[in-house]
């Protein structure tokens, strides 16, 4: 049966994970597919730069598994670096023709789409990396307490960001599992509906978390995932409807004018210079999120008449100290 992408399938295709490994590159191969795995990004640049690069009838198909946002973000960035693009378009092409397919199958017109979830709009498809990019989010990063204000701030920011790239996003337990061989990379990629790895081109979407006991589990278990083309604004909004009631100071992304927000964030870190990674960087601060005491200007302690003094701020910064 042809597929509704317009992509060729190259002789070998092939997929780059970045991972936590015990080897710095390692390697997985059958007939047809070579996959590279990764453990730092930064430090095997130019071996990056030149997989991407490669002159290829279909793109790269990047894995990224994370447990930080930091992290995704610092992958973005070099992969939009060291991509050469040539498949930016075709990849806009199919992300527009799931979209619209996504929306009749949900019983919506596809013409009624909201124009600013369009492919191409602010925060959606807008920003492409050359790759087909599956974000894979640790699930123990949020598993214990994944209604928290951290944990759907994080989730929300793992969707905006594949949401922004065209990506698919995932929550897994158990992710070392995919690397297990290569044929655990193959079938994540058909269970993800990755063009090229699976005969079912539009996947049914899991947003709801769902938990399972990973100390059981013998391979990975996909706890929720968001096919590239079925996310939008207002599905990511939704997560911070269901986010326990606490006292917390993260933010979550509740209006459009909070994505707006976490689109001119993720801009301006797109844009910023790539970090060193021998060298410590600034700390790294999510959107609606202020610099920490320490980073601002210091108190004077003893002069509690200064216009500057703030009883509360001193409190906190000794708590702080004594954790």
């Amino acid at each position: 049966m042809a597929s509704i992408f317009d992509s060729a399938v190259a002789e070998r295709q092939t997929v780059l994970v970045i991972a936590d490994n015990d080897k710095e590159v390692d390697f997985l191969y059958s007939s047809d597919v070579e996959v590279v795995v990764v453990s730092n990004i930064i430090r095997v640049g130019d071996y990056v730069r030149d997989l991407l690069k490669r002159d290829s009838s279909a793109p790269v198909t990047v894995i990224s598994i994370i447990s930080d946002i930091e992290s995704l973000v610092t992958q973005c960035k070099l992969i939009g670096k060291y991509s050469s693009h040539i498949h930016d378009g075709m990849l806009t092409s199919n992300y527009a023709k799931r979209q619209s397919l996504y929306a009749t199958f949900t019983k919506n017109d596809p013409k009624s789409i909201d124009p600013k979830e369009l492919a191409a709009s602010n925060g959606v498809c807008d920003y492409m990396l050359g790759v087909e990019l599956v974000v894979v989010l640790d699930a123990r990063t949020i598993h214990h307490d994944f209604l928290s204000h951290n944990s759907v701030m994080m989730q929300q920011l793992a969707r905006f960001i594949a949401l922004k790239h065209g990506a698919t996003y995932t929550c897994v337990s158990h992710s070392e599992g995919i690397l297990k061989d290569c044929d655990s990379v193959l079938s994540f990629l058909a269970k993800t509906g990755v063009a090229g790895f699976s005969s079912n081109t539009l996947p049914e979407a899991s947003p709801n978390y769902e938990q399972v006991d990973a100390g059981t589990l013998q391979t990975y278990s996909i706890n929720s995932m968001i096919p590239s083309g079925w996310d939008t604004w207002r599905r990511i909004k939704i997560l911070a409807s269901v986010a326990d009631s606490e006292d917390c100071d993260v933010s979550l992304v509740c209006t459009d004018d909070d994505f707006l927000k976490v689109d001119d964030w993720y801009n301006k870190l797109l844009e910023a210079p790539i970090p060193d990674d021998n060298n410590a960087s600034d700390k790294f601060l999510l959107p609606f999120e202020k610099p920490s005491i320490d980073s601002q200007t210091e108190l004077n302690f003893e002069d509690s008449s200064s216009p500057n003094f703030d009883l509360q701020l001193v409190l906190k910064r000794i708590y702080q100290t004594c954790i």
